[in-house]
């Protein structure tokens, strides 16, 4: 019974902090129905077993599982396992981010009375590379976390080839950089399963794009040449 009441005021403690942490973002709806599902018995009591005597790995994480699939806001409820071993990442909603975050937040002061943003970008720098995370997710995550952009210098050199006609041109960081931080760039250096954009596959295809416009505007320049020709 004992195991039973810690956890109950475990989880109480935990949506308040999660609660006003999502009512400083307006999520009222998230403060409210946040993590109600713990309160289920086949999720209440395998994790008070866990967490406060009596473990039992199998039951934990079976109720993990369930806890994950009924709660959005946890980013592997948006993982897709397909046929033939392929696995794809959906963009989560960006209330569901914002509550991943107040999560995060909340579970840091639940056990650290003064936890704030800080502690969680330090959790987040050391657990990111378990996290499968569509780009635009993952990049959103950076933002709420004031994960501050590391600008390369030389853009031009990490593009793949061929790039033959904008070999020279300089391409602005924004255009480029823009599309790498929605993928972790070269910040994370992240290894992502299919579905999920990597940077390399990120700037192939803009290299890609520059190719087949490069090639559609010499294909206009040499018609209307050839109509300029026809018309003398």
């Amino acid at each position: 019974m004992v195991k039973y009441c810690k956890y109950l005021w475990y989880i109480i403690r935990h949506k308040w902090f999660v609660g006003i942490e999502c009512l400083k973002r307006g999520l009222w709806w998230q403060a409210i129905t946040h993590d109600i599902s713990k309160l289920r018995w086949d999720e209440f009591k395998p994790y008070a077993k866990w967490f406060f005597g009596e473990p039992n790995k199998l039951s934990f994480e079976l109720a993990w599982l369930k806890h994950q699939h009924r709660n959005l806001h946890h980013w592997e409820s948006w993982i897709l396992r397909c046929g033939k071993g392929h696995t794809a990442t959906l963009q989560m909603p960006d209330k569901y981010v914002e509550e991943m975050i107040c999560d995060w937040l909340g579970a840091g002061k639940t056990t650290i009375s003064k936890a704030g943003i800080e502690d969680v970008l330090t959790w987040y720098e050391n657990n990111k590379n378990s996290m499968i995370l569509h780009p635009a997710s993952r990049a959103q995550v950076r933002r709420l976390l004031g994960v501050k952009k590391k600008l390369r210098n030389n853009i031009n050199n990490s593009l793949p080839e061929p790039l033959y006609p904008f070999a020279s041109i300089k391409i602005p960081v924004e255009v480029i950089g823009t599309a790498f931080d929605y993928a972790t760039g070269y910040e994370d250096e992240v290894t992502v399963e299919d579905g999920t954009l990597t940077p390399q596959q990120i700037a192939e295809m803009d290299a890609e794009k520059k190719r087949l416009r490069y090639i559609d505007q010499q294909k206009q320049a040499d018609e209307q040449r050839e109509q300029t020709e026809c018309q003398q």
